[in-house]
C-alpha cells in the first residue's frame, strides 16, 4: 500500500505543479498584453523613431526645368521629414507627388537598409508638340511647355491640334493614333488634326500648292497620298499653274475610289 500510496501522492504534486506552472504563464501571458495595449502608441512611436533613415539620397531624372525639379526637391524636403516619414504616411507620398507635378512619370523609394532611404523621381519624356504651345506624354497628358525648356523640342513631331478650350488631357484612343504615325510622315507633312474625322496633311516642300484632307482611316493610305501628288503634278503642267502661285488645291482623299478636288484661292 506504501508504495501505491507514493505513486498516488507524486501524481497530486506532479498535477500541482503543472496547474502552477500553466497558471502562471497564463497570468504573466495576460500581463505582457495588457501592458502592450496600454502602451500600444508609446511602442510604435519608438519603433518607428528608430526605423527612421538618417539619410536621405534624391534624384531626379527626365525633368527638362530647372524650376520644376527645384520645386520637386523642395516639396521632397518638407514631406520627408522626422514627422512625416512614417508608413502610413509614405504611403502617400508618392501619390501626392504625382499630383502636385504631373509630369512626373514614376516614383521609386527604395531603403536599402534602415539607416538610408532613396527617392528616385523620373519624368515623362515628350513625344509629340501641339500647337506650339502644349507637349503630349504617354498615358495621354498634355503638359505646359514651359515644362521642357531644356529639352531640343525640335526633334520631336509637330501637329496642330484643333480642340476647344484648354484640355489638359486627350483621348487614349487619339493618343495611339499619334503613336502609330511613322517618321515619313512627320518629315514630310505638316499634320493639322480638326477631328477623326478631318485631318490636314500638308506636304513641306509644296506647302502653298495643295493639301490633303483624310480621316483617321485612310490617313495611313500612303498610295492615295503619292496619287493626290501626282495628280497635283499633272494640273499643273495642264493648267500652266506657274503663272497662279495664289491657286491652292485642296484633295479630299476620304471616298473610295476616288480623289474629289477643290480649288483654294
Amino acid at each position: 500500500m506504501r508504495r501505491e500510496e507514493k505513486q498516488r501522492l507524486a501524481k497530486k504534486i506532479k498535477s500541482f505543479l503543472y496547474r502552477l506552472v500553466f497558471g502562471s504563464s497564463l497570468i504573466a501571458f495576460i500581463v505582457v498584453v495588457f501592458f502592450i495595449w496600454n502602451n500600444y502608441l508609446f511602442i510604435v512611436s519608438i519603433v518607428e523613431k528608430k526605423c527612421l533613415p538618417t539619410t536621405i539620397d534624391f534624384e531626379c531624372d527626365q525633368v527638362y526645368s530647372a524650376t520644376v525639379r527645384q520645386q520637386i526637391k523642395d516639396f521632397v524636403t518638407l514631406y520627408t521629414t522626422p514627422e512625416m516619414l512614417t508608413k502610413n504616411a509614405l504611403r502617400q507620398f508618392a501619390y501626392d507627388l504625382k499630383q502636385q507635378f504631373p509630369l512626373i512619370a514614376q516614383v521609386k523609394i527604395a531603403r536599402p537598409d534602415y539607416e538610408h532611404m532613396r527617392i528616385s523621381v523620373q519624368g515623362f519624356k515628350p513625344c509629340v508638340c501641339v500647337n506650339e504651345e502644349e507637349i503630349m506624354v504617354k498615358k495621354s497628358k498634355l503638359l505646359p511647355k514651359d515644362f521642357f525648356e531644356e529639352y531640343d523640342l525640335s526633334k520631336i513631331p509637330r501637329v496642330e491640334f484643333c480642340v476647344t478650350g484648354t484640355e489638359q488631357a486627350v483621348s487614349k484612343e487619339l493618343f495611339n493614333f499619334f503613336a502609330k504615325i511613322p517618321k515619313m510622315y512627320w518629315d514630310r507633312f505638316y499634320l493639322t488634326y480638326k477631328d477623326s474625322k478631318t485631318i490636314l496633311i500638308k506636304p513641306k516642300v509644296l506647302l502653298d500648292c495643295y493639301e490633303c484632307v483624310v480621316d483617321e482611316e485612310t490617313f495611313f493610305d500612303t498610295k492615295k497620298l503619292t496619287e493626290a501628288q501626282e495628280l497635283y503634278e499633272h494640273l499643273k503642267e495642264v493648267e500652266g499653274l506657274r503663272k497662279k502661285k495664289k491657286t491652292k488645291f485642296i484633295f479630299d482623299l476620304r471616298f473610295a475610289g476616288r480623289i474629289v478636288i477643290a480649288r483654294k484661292a
